[in-house]
């Protein structure tokens, strides 16, 4: 099973403690690669078109622009599949970042409880994602396989 993947995360906060927190915690229970952090959008930004990130997880008060306005900028320059996750200490913004598109809402402090809903939610979405792209290809059956540490790996029926 050589085709491991790790799932590729991008942090953007402008409190470093809650960026050190979020990251041990996927780090430690998830196969995540957090491939940048920043704690502001013009930094973000830049960093996030470059390393192309699986899942952003984004403040909402950051300090030149709302997390909510950098959602629908940086929506134009990721792939459609990039999932957002509001991270955040406010529930008053719940229901603008839906109509953002946000794939989940996150408070601080994160729970264990809480990581572990929205990381089973975004490995439900990539096997139902993976289906679909098999349906319309007409491809032999693949299996997505998720182990005890969460690592996904995608099979094919002639692995």
């Amino acid at each position: 099973m050589d085709n491991k993947k790790l799932t590729r995360v991008f942090i953007v906060d402008d409190n470093r403690d809650a960026i050190e927190l979020l990251q041990h915690m996927l780090v430690q229970n998830y196969s995540i690669d957090v491939v940048g952090t920043a704690g502001d959008a013009e930094t973000a930004a830049k960093a996030i078109i470059k390393t192309d990130p699986d899942i952003i997880f984004l403040d909402v008060e950051l300090p030149s622009m709302s997390g909510l306005e950098f959602c629908s900028l940086i929506r134009q320059e990721v792939r459609p599949e990039t999932k957002v996750v509001f991270y955040t200490g406010h529930n008053k913004y719940m229901l603008e970042a839906i109509r953002r598109e946000a794939f989940d809402y996150l408070l601080k402090p994160p729970t264990l409880q809480d990581l572990n809903q929205l990381m089973t939610r975004y490995y439900e979405n990539k096997l139902a994602d993976i289906h679909v792209n098999r349906c319309n290809t007409e491809q032999l059956p693949i299996i997505l396989v998720v182990n005890s540490m969460n690592e996904h790996t995608a099979l094919r029926i002639q692995d």
